[in-house]
């Protein structure tokens, strides 16, 4: 009786052990659900996507409103108008705030991360449960995004200039090679050219190494300054003589206009000088025909300077014979 007595107690132990684990289940089991929010509702929601694709949205893909994470997609497909859609599953309390007029942006995560859904709260009529659609618009950059366009627009341009400067210097450098080779000539040709003055050969070697060639180098350059004061003078004295030439040629015109004057007056004066010439002859014929100064004149006469024309013969004076007697 008392071994039956021990036997009831241990099935209503064990029982009693296995009902406390089971509670500590079904508790772990609802504390987990509503943790995991597994006790709310999804509702599926379809987004259209644009256009141009599915912008790399896939199945899994993470679905946030105002920045929370509230579904997922669970598959994207072709609906019967051909354009492609994604079926999300969103939080049933967060879908409240999706309207009519809401839509979803197609996002990555850091800007090349994976693509997810953004949906922005809408103020419109409130989505139905079942069929419920919005668009979803052309993808929008980030803030970050935007900051990697903006350095990829100015790095682009820089490393064009980059790689045309690296170029440049290439050519620069290959220039540099050659030049030096060209300098290393020059350099060796220089160092001969001293060895051959310090040795005193050619006319600069002698000139620096030669005291009388230096001297008479010194003598030579004496003698160019004082040739070179000269032409100086005769620079300047050749100066003043254009300046007179200057001054004669301004002058030239009222010089000929006076000679011309006295050479139109010339031939009257010739003219005039003609006539008192044969006045004088005709006064000194005159006088030699006169009785009183005959016996002092010569005999033989001179013939005339110029034969005197009839019509100016001077009339000639007839002398009376003298009577006998009478001196």
């Amino acid at each position: 009786m008392e071994e039956h007595f021990k036997f009831r107690h241990v099935h209503s132990i064990t029982g009693t052990f296995v009902l406390v684990v089971l509670v500590i289940l079904v508790a772990a089991l609802v504390f987990a659900g509503r943790s995991q929010r597994w006790f709310i509702g999804n509702v599926a929601l379809q987004i259209v996507l644009p256009e141009e694709g599915a912008a790399g949205i896939r199945q899994g893909s993470e679905v946030y409103f105002l920045g929370t994470l509230v579904g997922s997609v669970s598959d994207v497909r072709v609906d019967q108008a051909g354009r492609m859609e994604a079926e999300a599953n969103i939080r049933r309390d967060f879908f409240l705030f999706v309207r009519a007029d809401s839509s979803a942006v197609v996002k990555r995560k850091f800007g090349v991360g994976d693509a997810y859904f953004e949906i922005t709260r809408g103020h419109g009529a409130p989505l139905p449960n079942n069929g419920a659609s919005i668009v979803c618009n052309e993808q929008l950059p980030s803030a970050l995004e935007t900051a990697i366009e903006e350095i990829r627009s100015e790095a682009v341009p820089a490393l064009k200039k980059l790689n045309a400067g690296l170029d440049t210097w290439t050519v620069l450098g290959s220039g540099l090679a050659t030049t030096r080779e060209g300098i290393d000539q020059l350099i060796v040709r220089a160092n001969g050219i001293l060895k051959d003055l310090q040795e005193g050969k050619g006319t600069a070697g002698k000139l620096l190494t030669d005291p009388a060639a230096a001297e008479e180098l010194k003598t030579l350059l004496g003698k160019a300054n004082r040739s070179m004061d000269e032409l100086q003078v005769t620079l300047t004295d050749l100066r003043t003589t254009s300046e007179n030439l200057q001054l004669a040629s301004a002058n030239l015109p009222a010089i000929s206009d006076t000679i011309g004057a006295e050479v139109k007056d010339l031939p009257g004066l010739v003219l005039q000088t003609q006539i008192s010439l044969r006045e004088l002859e005709r006064l000194i014929e005159a006088m030699q025909k006169q009785w009183l100064w005959r016996k002092h004149v010569n005999k033989t006469d001179p013939p005339p300077l110029r034969p005197m024309p009839a019509d100016e013969e001077p009339p000639r004076k007839v002398v009376s014979p003298r009577p006998p007697g009478k001196r």
